[in-house]
């Protein structure tokens, strides 16, 4: 991946939906986490870690959350582990520049985000 990449903001939907651990394994990234619990103080809010091969830091996400990255360097890798296969049919997502979640991403000129994740919905 392109430093800039936005790859998210991921999640599946009932009954697939999936605790994820997620790692850096080569360069540098901006991890996000979203939560989706609508009951929640905290819903449509998020928070970010910075992961990196240098730092070795991982992430759990619970399955009541949204997930989405920033490359912070060119080639970045990371690694996702998760409780349950995917389901194509039960993948979906919420916009990465989604106004009411409002995430502040660090890289914001010549960002590359795919032709999927700019049809997902907003919030």
């Amino acid at each position: 991946k392109r430093k800039g990449t936005i790859r998210g903001i991921h999640f599946q939907s009932t009954p697939f939906e999936e605790n994820k651990l997620i790692r850096c394994v080569k360069g540098k990234m901006f991890d996000v986490v979203v939560d989706l619990r609508k009951h929640s103080e905290t819903y449509g809010k998020w928070i970010y870690f910075r992961l990196s091969e240098k730092n070795q830091r991982m992430v759990f996400i619970s399955k009541d959350y949204a997930h989405g990255i920033q490359t912070l360097s060119d080639n970045c890798l990371f690694l996702y582990q998760m409780s349950q296969y995917y389901s194509p049919s039960h993948s979906t997502g919420i916009r990465w520049d989604d106004p009411t979640i409002n995430i502040q991403w660090p890289i914001k000129r010549h960002i590359i985000v795919s032709s999927k994740d700019k049809k997902l919905p907003f919030l």
